[in-house]
């Protein structure tokens, strides 16, 4: 099979730059102070639900349950925030930081994060997401995400 059309590789690049850039390093989220707002959240697919309001614990995660065949969409900002340029977020595993998993998408612009969990996808998965605030201070929101079999 030969391919006689535009690849347009070079948008592809660009894609997969801008998805790079949304992944925040270890070491910049290390100092980032953690944020104890709430987050919005909303599961499954139907769209008349009104989002749950989740507050973080003591060490300032949020957490959410989630049946293995359900998607969840996160609204990171407060409804008093009037700050909305998210830089990224990342999927921290054994204290590193990593890029975002399959079936996700950062909206950075409105701090909406989209999860539509894989197969592969169970236990739990902690997730921080970080924003500069009106100081220029840099500020993270950590969300713990525990997916369970549904039977």
């Amino acid at each position: 099979i030969v391919n006689v059309g535009n690849n347009d590789l070079g948008a592809t690049k660009a894609y997969r730059a801008a998805e790079r850039s949304k992944t925040l390093s270890s070491e910049r989220l290390k100092y980032a102070v953690i944020s104890m707002s709430p987050v919005s959240v909303t599961t499954g697919y139907d769209d008349v639900v009104s989002p749950e309001v989740l507050f973080p614990d003591e060490s300032g995660i949020s957490t959410i349950v989630l049946p293995e065949d359900q998607r969840v969409e996160i609204h990171l900002n407060s409804a008093d925030s009037t700050v909305t340029n998210w830089k990224g977020g990342s999927f921290l595993f054994n204290g590193n930081a990593r890029r975002l998993p399959l079936g996700s998408f950062m909206d950075t612009r409105n701090g909406i994060f989209y999860w539509q969990p894989g197969p592969p996808h169970f236990g739990e998965f902690l997730f921080a997401f970080a924003q500069k605030n009106t100081n220029g201070e840099l500020v993270k929101k950590l969300v713990r995400i525990i997916i369970v079999s549904k039977f």
